[in-house]
């Protein structure tokens, strides 16, 4: 993916060779509640052979490797999460492995694929949403200039909880102004 503005971070995709990485970011207790599979070594490498056989034979990436820069390695995952072409809107999700947070990673990551959506895709609305108790994906995305839209009540599952959560958007007309 197209990063122009940031040496530390690349988005690419998910390769075999991903595994350890991709199986300590699963199996991580904050985001293994996220993952509708088991979390032993054998899931994790099924769902990674999944996400790398669909990339290559759709050859439409949905889901990206968060790497670092300078040596490649997978801090992370970012996705586009229910497109609707008819109505040019997506959402994404992503999840940082605890590691590498507060590097900006999800922040930057976050960015490239908004402005790879609005920007190559043509899309018209972003949509994101988070935990209202998650205050680091609430700060990643105030900074992207999201405007917050409301609040879905008890809407995610986590940790045998049902969760509220912040929903915000931006329009592409508002991005260009970024």
């Amino acid at each position: 993916m197209n990063n122009e503005k940031y040496e530390d971070i690349i988005l690419r995709e998910l390769t075999l060779e991903d595994y350890d990485d991709f199986y300590n970011y699963v199996t991580e207790e904050d985001i293994a509640e996220q993952f509708l599979f088991n979390h032993d070594k054998e899931s994790a490498n099924k769902r990674l052979n999944e996400l790398v056989s669909r990339y290559k034979e759709e050859n439409k990436p949905f889901v990206w490797a968060i790497a670092k820069g300078d040596t490649n390695e997978l801090v992370g995952i970012i996705s586009f999460d229910n497109v609707d072409l008819n109505n040019k809107s997506f959402s994404i999700a992503y999840g940082v492995r605890k590691e590498f947070c507060q590097h900006n990673y999800a922040y930057k990551a976050t960015k490239i694929l908004v402005d790879y959506a609005f920007n190559q895709l043509d899309m018209h609305r972003f949509e994101i949403a988070c935990n209202v108790d998650n205050m680091a994906s609430k700060m990643t995305i105030e900074k992207l200039g999201a405007t917050l839209e409301g609040i879905c009540r008890e809407s995610k599952l986590y940790k045998n909880e049902f969760k509220d959560r912040y929903i915000y958007s931006i329009l592409k007309n508002e991005w260009k102004l970024k």
